[in-house]
């Protein structure tokens, strides 16, 4: 006669998950995911305990040991699907990168780049963008118009608003601002651009 769906054989009887999960103190999906790799008789005869022993410390579930960790259980459970051993899941600190990171300009360290910015008065989020793309942090804020309207020299006058001169000129900012890069003047940038667009 056919076995049950859903039943498993062992010392001369058939089991039900259920019945399997209250003999061995497994969970169903404990269950499944062990019958995947190893025979039923196995569940029985291997000592199971359940929770997590700890540093020393016994918890009986995952949120206990967020709780008294102190990180919270989502950030715990992403951790655990990574492939982080619950040791490592709680001891690796949340912002690792935020507090570690340090940027270098004109020479000096800085653990601040919001604070940085404002110093230098150029937006962070500009810079942020410039550094994601790959500059570092001196072309970046070479690369930023200051917030106190930095000002350009073009023929002999004065403009406080490159983006106005060059929709006045009909060439794009983005293009002025590779050129300019490469260390030209205002001048020789919209020269080399001019003379590109004319060939």
């Amino acid at each position: 006669m056919a076995r049950p769906a859903g039943t498993y054989y062992y010392n001369d009887r058939e089991w039900t998950v259920k019945e399997i999960a209250v003999e061995t103190g497994l969970t169903i999906a404990q269950i499944y995911s062990r019958l995947e790799h190893t025979e039923v008789r196995v569940l029985f005869t291997t000592t199971h305990t359940r929770g997590y022993d700890l540093f020393g410390m016994h918890f009986d579930t995952k949120t206990q040991i967020a709780k008294h960790f102190d990180i919270s259980y989502p950030r715990l459970l992403e951790r655990l699907k990574i492939g982080m051993t619950v040791e490592e899941a709680v001891c690796v600190p949340i912002r690792t990168v935020k507090y570690t990171k340090s940027w270098e300009y004109k020479g000096e360290i800085h653990t601040n780049l919001s604070a940085l910015c404002r110093k230098l008065g150029v937006s962070v989020s500009s810079i942020s963008h410039q550094l994601r793309k790959g500059m570092t942090l001196e072309e970046a804020v070479d690369y930023t118009p200051t917030k106190a309207n930095k000002s350009w020299e073009y023929q002999g006058e004065i403009h406080t608003n490159l983006s106005a001169l060059c929709r006045k000129l009909g060439i794009s900012r983005n293009k002025i601002n590779n050129v300019l890069l490469k260390g030209l003047s205002l001048d020789e940038a919209i020269q080399k651009i001019q003379s590109h667009s004319r060939t």
